[in-house]
């Protein structure tokens, strides 16, 4: 199902976004960049830094 979201529900997400990145230690980072990048771009496989599970 494919959402469209107003400018300012968008601006809401970016904002949660920033406020749940910004508490994230540097390995929680790490690993959302790994997979952030790998989705984006549809990667068959893609390297994450080893973490706990409750961690990712």
């Amino acid at each position: 199902m494919l959402a469209i979201l107003s400018d300012e529900e968008l601006g809401d997400k970016i904002t949660m976004e920033q406020y749940y990145y910004n508490h994230m230690n540097k390995a929680q980072q790490a690993a959302y960049h790994s997979i952030l990048s790998g989705v984006k771009n549809l990667a068959d496989e893609f390297q994450i830094p080893a973490l706990e599970g409750e961690e990712l």
